[in-house]
């Protein structure tokens, strides 16, 4: 199944201010105190003023522009940008904002789309979907008959308006392709994010999605296992949330100073360090990753286990790394539109890529049981980095001026990019290595820019042009987006 989210990890602009939304996928609610739901206008017609603006702000922020065609409405339009932009209508967005309320009635279910179109089902432990039978990674196809096909996450949020006590019916497909109905009963479900669990004698915090309350409430699960020595943080299934959430949760967990992530626009970069010190905590965490977790959990991964703060056990993780913002129009419409990428603190984009585990399970290992195995496993033999499910050896890496290594038909790789640390390009140049056997060392060319000492990872070296080139291809397609650009470097002798 091809796998790429479409999960919002946002920033909401109101007149001169920011705000954070709890959710951006719709959660299949409504408001308890809601009379009527709108109905989604399918064939608006756009004012002149709601196109320009919207053109406008499209061609400011939009990281994958492209223009607009004249057999395009606005809708199509925004759509045809990337899989994870939309335009709302007033009514739309009127029912997502009203949406965003501390107890909302509903299935209990979070819903995703990716880059086929597919609706991707979520469902929440110990709600009325994960009850009826619905699992992480079952495809939604219709709702009561009606077929959900080419219908944003907000659309089919409308469809599934009810009453607490009434129910719904879901046509889903299976994992192993069997098509199903289940019917599901709407309840009355508080939007908690965070739940304390026990596995054997281990503690686990599960978080099941990053919202404005995450922080206090994983501040609260660690004062309540403060006599833990080994806590874990269960982000299996976790589909992501709010980005800054994320944020705000890893600094909980780090030092002052620390980098947890960067923003890359199209104009600009924006990195986000710990400005406060971290609980002082000291225990160890282990953080569990299925291939089903993704965005603001990735995030949170990286900005832990980079950060040396924490392990990391599982499966690859999914692999959704952008950043969507929603921008309000006059007329009370909004426009979701994908404005940046989202780097680790190493500077690596996982955007499509995913994040790997420190301890990889093996592939048939999905169950609790699978992890708790492991994990005890890990404490008993008290495994290090090192000794990874899949060992790889990496070569050894030094800091050199790149002139130390000029000889006649010697060809190296360099990375374009900058990193502001040692450490942190060699993390990411250690990443790279695993992909291509035949580089045998990483230099870093150095380079004082605006009084700072940056750092640029080199591979190689290539003793012919030939070898050099096929390296540089099998880099650029198998780290796809990892880079922003790699360019072949002839090193000439004196």
């Amino acid at each position: 199944m091809n796998k790429k989210f479409n999960n919002l990890m946002i920033t909401m602009k109101f007149n001169q201010y920011t705000l954070c939304f709890i959710f951006v996928c719709i959660l299949f609610y409504i408001p308890c105190s809601a009379e009527s739901l709108p109905n989604a206008d399918k064939h608006k017609k756009y004012s002149k003023q709601i196109q320009t603006e919207i053109l406008k702000i499209v061609k400011k922020h939009a990281l994958f522009y492209h223009p607009i065609n004249n057999k395009q409405n606005i809708k199509s339009y925004i759509k045809s940008l990337d899989s994870f932009s939309d335009y709302l209508s007033a009514d739309e967005y009127s029912f997502f904002k009203s949406s965003q309320k501390k107890k909302y009635v509903g299935v209990g279910l979070q819903l995703e789309k990716n880059s086929s179109g597919q609706m991707i089902c979520f469902p929440f432990t110990g709600g009325p979907a994960k009850l009826a039978g619905i699992k992480s990674g079952d495809i939604l196809i219709s709702i009561n008959n009606t077929n959900i096909q080419n219908k944003s996450v907000f659309e089919i949020g409308l469809l599934s308006k009810g009453i607490v006590g009434t129910y719904v019916t879901f046509s889903i497909v299976t994992k192993d392709g069997f098509e199903k109905k289940i019917r599901i009963k709407r309840a009355e479900l508080s939007s908690s994010s965070i739940y304390l669990k026990k596995f054997d004698n281990l503690s686990a915090i599960e978080i099941r999605s990053f919202t404005l309350s995450t922080r206090a409430e994983l501040k609260n699960a660690f004062l309540d296992l403060k006599k833990q020595s080994l806590v874990i943080i269960d982000l299996r299934n976790n589909p992501g949330g709010d980005m800054y959430a994320a944020i705000d949760c890893a600094m909980l967990l780090l030092s002052k100073h620390k980098t947890i992530v960067t923003v890359k626009s199209k104009d600009s970069t924006e990195t986000f360090k710990s400005t406060i010190t971290g609980m002082k905590k000291k225990c160890e965490i282990f953080i569990w990753q299925n291939d089903y977790t993704a965005s603001a959990a990735e995030l949170f991964i990286a900005a832990l286990t980079q950060n040396q703060r924490a392990h990391s056990i599982g499966k690859k993780s999914f692999g959704k790394g952008t950043r969507q913002e929603v921008f309000e129009l006059s007329d009370g419409s909004a426009l979701f539109l994908t404005t940046a990428y989202i780097l680790t603190p190493s500077g690596m984009k996982y955007h499509s890529v995913g994040l790997e585990p420190d301890f990889f399970l093996n592939s048939k290992e999905t169950k609790t049981k699978d992890y708790v195995a492991f994990q005890k496993k890990i404490i008993t033999r008290k495994m290090s980095i090192q000794e990874k499910k899949i060992p790889v050896k990496l070569p050894k890496i030094r800091k050199d001026n790149l002139s130390n290594i000029n000889k006649v038909n010697t060809y190296i790789i360099c990375i374009d990019q900058w990193f502001n640390s040692e450490n942190a390009a060699r993390i990411f140049s250690e990443r790279i290595v695993q992909s291509d056997q035949n580089i045998t060392n990483v230099f870093f060319q150095q380079n004082q820019i605006e009084g700072k000492i940056l750092y640029m990872p080199c591979l190689g070296p290539f003793t012919n042009k030939t070898t050099a080139e096929n390296s540089k291809k099998k880099l650029s397609k198998k780290l796809q987006n990892q880079l922003k650009i790699i360019h072949l470097t002839k090193l000439h002798g004196p």
